[in-house]
Formats: C-alpha cells, sequence, structure tokens
C-alpha cells in the first residue's frame, strides 16, 4: 500500500534523501506512512482506518496472548502447584500494557521481544 501510492521516503543513512515522495518532516516510527497511503487514495479515511485497524490488531493480540499464557500456567500448575498463579498472570499483563504504553517506542519493542522470549521459553518448557 505504501509502495503504490509513493508514500514513503528513502534515506541514504545520513540527513539526507535518496528518494523524498513525502516531506522531511514526516517521522518514519509509527503508522504515519500508512495513514498517508490511505489518505491518498481515500481522503478523510486513513486517520480513523489506521486507528481502528491498529486498535484491532492490538486487542486481539492481546486476548491471543493472554490465552495462550494461562493455558500455559494451567499445564505447568499440574504439576507445580503455585497459589494465584493465574492472578499473577493478570497483574502482569495489566502492567505490561501499562507500561508500554509509558515507554517510548524502542522500549516497548525491546519489551515485546524479552516478553516473547518469556512465552516461548514458557511454551517449549511444557514439551
Amino acid at each position: 500500500m505504501i509502495l503504490i501510492t509513493g508514500m514513503y521516503n528513502v534515506v541514504d543513512g545520513g540527513n539526507g534523501f535518496i528518494f523524498q515522495n513525502i516531506a522531511a518532516g514526516i517521522s518514519h516510527e509509527g503508522p504515519a506512512f500508512t495513514q498517508m497511503a490511505i489518505e491518498s487514495v481515500m481522503p478523510g479515511f486513513g486517520n480513523p482506518f489506521v486507528a481502528v485497524a491498529l486498535f484491532f490488531f492490538s486487542f486481539t493480540t492481546l486476548l491471543a496472548y493472554y490465552y495462550i499464557a494461562e493455558s500455559n500456567v494451567a499445564y505447568i500448575r499440574r504439576s507445580i502447584k503455585i497459589p494465584g498463579a493465574i492472578t499473577i498472570l493478570k497483574i502482569v499483563l495489566i502492567s505490561a500494557v501499562f507500561l508500554a504504553r509509558l515507554s517510548s517506542l524502542k522500549l516497548s519493542g525491546i519489551s515485546v521481544i524479552l516478553a516473547w522470549a518469556l512465552w516461548l521459553g514458557l511454551t517449549l518448557s511444557a514439551y
């Protein structure tokens, strides 16, 4: 979508551009290029569409990860009795969402990678 509409810039590694199709002040982090691409095809629709799409993607991803984590905890609790394990999981999930909202994009990305690695380790330990 971004490539077809031409709503992107190519940076040469420094402060210059190899290809500049949009204003230089547009941040390359976040959904700005996607919003601009949709706006160029359907004016007035880009920002709301991307906001709703990000909400549903985030919400369903959190639900899926919570379900997987709760299944893993239930499996582990069969052999190791941990009182309040599901409550601890809920507190950790809510805290992670809250802290991710307060942190920078780079820190959020790093914490997501670490959390995914922890989830993978728990999943593999169940086998």
